[in-house]
């Protein structure tokens, strides 16, 4: 993915708070290392048709 997609992202969390999960489909975008490592590295859950569930404890709720 490139920067600039990760900067999105990053700003979405910013404004909307993180989610517990990231559902997002197959994608080379969605599987690319930046965007992995900008959804797990926050402790988000990521899933997609190729990957199974990754479960990760969430105190936080969107609000």
């Amino acid at each position: 993915m490139r920067r600039m997609g990760v900067e999105a992202l990053e700003e979405a969390f910013t404004r909307y708070g993180l989610p517990g999960i990231v559902n997002a489909d197959q994608g080379s975008q969605f599987t690319a290392g930046a965007f992995t490592e900008a959804v797990l590295g926050r402790g988000i859950g990521l899933s997609s048709e190729a990957t199974s569930f990754v479960s990760i404890a969430r105190t936080q709720e969107n609000c």
